[in-house]
C-alpha cells in the first residue's frame, strides 16, 4: 500500500510524521509544512480540543493552496495536571518540564484532521496515550539531555530516543506518543478508496 487515487500530503514539518507514514508503507505523499498558524493554548479552550484545533488550521492552510489533494493535519500536546506542555523554550524551561514529570502520569493527546476541499474530505479525530514517568532526579535528566536534542519536542522528551531512561510505562499507541497515530491514519485513508 504504498499510493492512494489522489495526491496526498502531510502538512508537516515533522521528520518523525513523515517517517511514520512510511514505517506503515504510505511512501507516495509530498511533504508540505503548514504556512505560519497561529496555535491556540491551554487558556482558550477545553485541553483536549487544543491539539485537534490546531491540527485542522495546519491541514485546512495547505487544503486551502492545494484544493484537489487530501492533506494531513497534526498536533501532539503533553496535558498534565490540567494544562498543557509544549515545547520547551529553552535548557532551563526543559529541566523543570522533566523534573516536574518525574514518578508523574501524563497524557500525550494527538489531534489529527483529513481534509481535502475538491473530494470534501473532512476528518478529525484525537489520540489518547497515557505515560507514567520513572522517578528519577537532575543527574538522569543532564545526562537524557546530553543524549537528545530536547527543545523541538512537546514534553521535552522523545519516547523513541533513549525513552527507556524516563519512561516506566505506556498505555496506547506509541506511534501516537511520537506524534501520529499512523495506524488510525492508515485506516482512515484506506476508507477513502
Amino acid at each position: 500500500m504504498s499510493s492512494f487515487p489522489f495526491d496526498l500530503i502531510l502538512a508537516s514539518a515533522s521528520p518523525r510524521r513523515a517517517e511514520l507514514l512510511r514505517s506503515a508503507g504510505i511512501t507516495d505523499f509530498r511533504v508540505i509544512p503548514a504556512p505560519d498558524v497561529e496555535e491556540l493554548d491551554a487558556k482558550s479552550i477545553y485541553l483536549h480540543s487544543i491539539a485537534l484545533q490546531n491540527s485542522e488550521m495546519k491541514a485546512d492552510a495547505v487544503a486551502q493552496l492545494y484544493p484537489d489533494s487530501v492533506v494531513i493535519g497534526a498536533d501532539t500536546v503533553i496535558e498534565f495536571r490540567d494544562s498543557t506542555i509544549g515545547k520547551p523554550q529553552s535548557v532551563a524551561q526543559a529541566e523543570e518540564i522533566l523534573t516536574s514529570l518525574s514518578g508523574q502520569t501524563h497524557e500525550t493527546v494527538t489531534g489529527v484532521s483529513i481534509l481535502s476541499r475538491k473530494h470534501k474530505i473532512r476528518i478529525l479525530f484525537t489520540d489518547v496515550s497515557t505515560v507514567t514517568f520513572k522517578p528519577y532526579g537532575l543527574e538522569t535528566i543532564r545526562d537524557y539531555m546530553q543524549k537528545v536534542h530536547v527543545l523541538d519536542k512537546a514534553g521535552a522528551y522523545a519516547i523513541q530516543e533513549h525513552g527507556d531512561m524516563l519512561v516506566q510505562s505506556v498505555k496506547g499507541s506509541i506511534p501516537n506518543i511520537v506524534g501520529l497515530p499512523v495506524e488510525r491514519v492508515v485506516e482512515a485513508l484506506k476508507n477513502l478508496v
